[in-house]
């Protein structure tokens, strides 16, 4: 792949850098992008300051969404922040919550049953699908292509279909909770998730070919909202944005959780860290994961029906009859490779059926600080697909 230059000609350079530098007084135009605005998709602001059509440079403003996420959880007990986890990304919540029951579990000591190990990174590939084809969708919306956005929203509804089969619901599923999950595999769900695979691998290639074949996508994204691996690393960015720069790293390779480290897949790596190679890695993701799905639920039926969930023994206290998670006093922090990067939590016990603190890693709040280098420089029409691919939730954010 190669990237389009965006410096101007030589002579151009010279003109303005010698015989204008310090003639005229150049006023930047400002443009404020509200969470109103349809480019946003997030409750956050944007203060750009243009030069023409150019950004010279970009201020992001967060805290639209603020509910103050991390002390709320503080006032509830271990079992009912599950569900708060699980609203920090709407597209794949399951992540976020599994990222908080692996910790308190790291901080109990219980021994996971198998079974729900697979059932849990089943849900996770399922909610990662679900999230990768809301932002490819977007990125078509924001390019003018409804055809593009009509294949990624369709794919999308059969992934939603599949969920709530084995949730019980389309996107808040709660469905991950301390210890395992709720459910089995529902009957029939075999038959059902490899026709809601066909579906998603058809409707991704007809994505792809729609896509990667129109002029207007190919001049849009390459070159455009670079970020170089180590300007990734600078600014803690992980995930499909790293992976996009040239770094071959994701959580469930480097430090493998639940089963991953028994799972077959390949973890896609671009080269020049701009907005093509990101698209590229999130396509090949996509059918990455599915490859996963279709593990998960081959050792599933091996296994066969049977507990999903520890002992209620292991984990409650008896004091008091109340059944509530008590964990014991101790830190600990674990993290997941969510559809975003790196999404961690900390946790800190004092022996009770509360948490004494909490702390979260998202990676949204981390890779909005690296949108304002991604875009200084760039056309203003350039916002629109970097930000989109970024992909960052609101809910996230919140600080």
């Amino acid at each position: 792949m190669t990237v389009a230059s965006r410096s101007a000609p030589a002579c151009e350079r010279d003109f303005h850098a010698e015989d204008l530098s310090g003639d005229l007084d150049v006023l930047h135009a400002q443009l404020v992008l509200s969470p109103s605005h349809p480019l946003t998709r997030a409750g956050v602001e944007f203060e750009v300051q243009l030069d023409g059509e150019q950004i010279v440079d970009l201020v992001v403003k967060i805290g639209f969404a603020h509910r103050g996420f991390e002390k709320e959880c503080e006032t509830c007990c271990w079992e009912e922040v599950v569900s708060h986890a699980g609203r920090l990304n709407s597209h794949s919540g399951t992540l976020a919550s599994l990222a908080y029951c692996l910790a308190v579990e790291e901080l109990i000591g219980c021994a996971s049953v198998e079974r729900s190990e697979w059932l849990r990174v089943l849900a996770s590939e399922i909610a990662r699908v679900g999230d990768h084809l809301s932002r490819l969708g977007a990125v078509g919306r924001g390019l003018g292509s409804p055809i593009a956005t009509a294949h990624a929203l369709e794919a999308r509804e059969w992934i939603w279909d599949l969920q709530e089969s084995l949730c019980g619901a389309r996107v808040a599923t709660d469905y991950v909770r301390i210890g395992g999950v709720r459910y089995g595999l529902p009957e029939g769900f075999e038959q059902h998730m490899r026709a809601a695979i066909a579906a998603v691998r058809h409707k991704v290639s007809a994505l792809e070919e729609v896509s990667l074949r129109n002029r207007v996508f190919l001049d849009r994204l390459r070159g455009t909202g670079v970020l170089s691996r180590a300007d990734c690393i600078r600014h803690a960015v992980t995930g499909p944005l790293l992976r996009a720069a040239g770094a071959d790293l994701d959580c469930r390779k480097a430090e493998p959780y639940l089963v991953y480290g028994d799972v077959d897949f390949d973890v896609p790596v671009g080269e020049y860290g701009d907005n093509y190679d990101r698209y590229l890695v999130c396509l090949e993701e996509l059918r990455q994961s599915l490859r996963i799905m279709e593990q998960c639920v081959e050792r599933l039926l091996r296994l066969g029906p049977g507990p999903t969930v520890v002992a209620d023994a292991e984990m409650t206290s008896g004091a008091g009859g109340d059944g509530q998670v008590v964990v014991p006093p101790g830190e600990s922090y674990a993290a997941v490779e969510s559809a975003n990067g790196e999404l961690g939590f900390y946790l800190l016990s004092d022996g009770s059926s509360r948490p004494r603190r909490i702390r979260c890693r998202p990676p949204s709040l981390l890779h909005l600080q690296a949108l304002a280098p991604m875009l200084r420089g760039a056309e203003l029409a350039d916002f629109a697909p970097t930000f989109d691919l970024v992909n960052a939730a609101s809910s996230e954010c919140d600080r």
